[in-house]
């Protein structure tokens, strides 16, 4: 509600307000510069608004960093992609997982239970034991979401998801956007393109 946040002299928001409920994708759209990723950085814990105030299930909530809104169930898959290009998809997806393992050891098994799971909901064909510097772009976008989708997030943010897709691609991301929305969850979907939203999205 009423959110403000400006960058030196830019202005991105000013006064922002957006609603959105679980089981439904939110379509957030506008032009370059028009305050879309900053006011969803914002309900990542990646931005502090300089006004205004962020409501979860009606409690008012203050986040500081991403981990604060992690704990509140809110996750974002980014427009540029934070994967490690070196390392496998299990261990990528492994290192945003910060509990279940011992000591320095990461929790493979658990998180290859899960994956299996994510794969019925999503239908992402993606190998475990794959490195990431050998996948398509579109492959690493799948990446991308199914680490977010292993911790498990009530909603779920993202940014140009789209953009780096073929066609074909794209109708397959929007069918799991309507599945995670089915599923009782909340998804936002920044983009350009007016009738990509008009097909994902509920409002």
């Amino acid at each position: 509600k009423g959110v403000r946040k400006s960058f030196g002299r830019v202005v991105a928001l000013a006064g922002a307000d957006v609603t959105a409920y679980s089981g439904e994708v939110h379509g957030v759209v506008g032009e370059n510069g028009a305050g879309k990723t900053t006011l969803m950085n914002v309900l990542a814990g990646m931005v502090r608004p300089q006004g205004g105030e962020v409501l979860v299930d009606s409690d008012p909530v203050r986040f500081s960093k991403p981990r604060d809104a992690w704990g509140r169930g809110i996750g974002m898959v980014h427009q540029h992609f934070t994967l490690v290009p070196p390392l496998s998809v299990l261990e990528n997806v492994a290192l945003g997982v910060r509990t279940g393992g011992h000591g320095l050891r990461l929790p493979y098994p658990r998180i290859r239970r899960k994956l299996d799971d994510l794969r019925l909901l999503t239908g992402f064909a993606v190998r475990d034991d794959v490195r990431v510097e050998d996948l398509s772009a579109g492959e690493r976008q799948r990446v991308e979401i199914l680490k977010l989708l292993v911790r498990d997030p009530d909603v779920l943010i993202f940014d140009e998801p789209t953009a780096v897709l073929a066609p074909q691609e794209v109708t397959e991301l929007i069918r799991v956007f309507r599945r995670l929305a089915a599923d009782g969850r909340t998804v936002f979907v920044i983009a350009h393109k007016l009738d990509e939203v008009l097909d994902a999205g509920d409002r």
